[in-house]
């Protein structure tokens, strides 16, 4: 942060590469018409104004739509929104990089387990099933109960 408690650059593109992909996967391309007009994501103004008093409304999603991150870097004056998409891009590249070494430090740890799952079966031996019993099996003894018949009213004690 600077001296004023406003955030990096680098803070803010961080921030942007991540809001921008949740944002583009569940808002990306929001597109909004009722009898009062027609409203899309990114659009300056606000979208209750096509929805006060309307009375049809359709909520759309259009395939091909502008990145949120763009819509958003549009807004900025130029200098900003340049060091920004320079910020951005940085960011991204290091994620490619981090993922890559993600997958290779589980490529690792998934051979690392099963060598030991491997050394560990090699060293003891396999379990065999209890020998079965010689005793001939006992007879099953079953006792019938039977309840006395309740009364004709449940509340009279017998």
């Amino acid at each position: 942060a600077d001296d004023h408690g406003a955030p990096d650059l680098d803070t803010v593109a961080e921030w942007l590469t991540w809001f921008g992909d949740d944002a583009q996967r569940w808002w990306g391309g929001l597109s909004v018409t009722s009898d009062r007009g027609h409203w899309q994501l990114g659009d300056p103004r606000p979208g209750r104004a096509i929805l006060t008093k309307a009375t049809t409304c359709r909520i759309t999603r259009q395939p091909n739509a502008p990145l949120v991150t763009q819509l958003i870097l549009r807004r900025l004056p130029g200098a900003t929104a340049e060091a920004l998409r320079q910020a951005i891009a940085g960011v991204r590249a290091v994620r490619k990089l981090e993922a890559a070494l993600f997958a290779e430090e589980a490529l690792d740890l998934l051979q690392q387990t099963r060598a030991h799952v491997r050394l560990e079966t090699q060293r003891r031996p396999r379990l065999e099933p209890p020998p079965a019993s010689t005793q001939p099996p006992l007879p099953i003894a079953i006792t019938y109960v039977l309840h006395p018949v309740m009364p004709a009213d449940p509340d009279e004690l017998t």
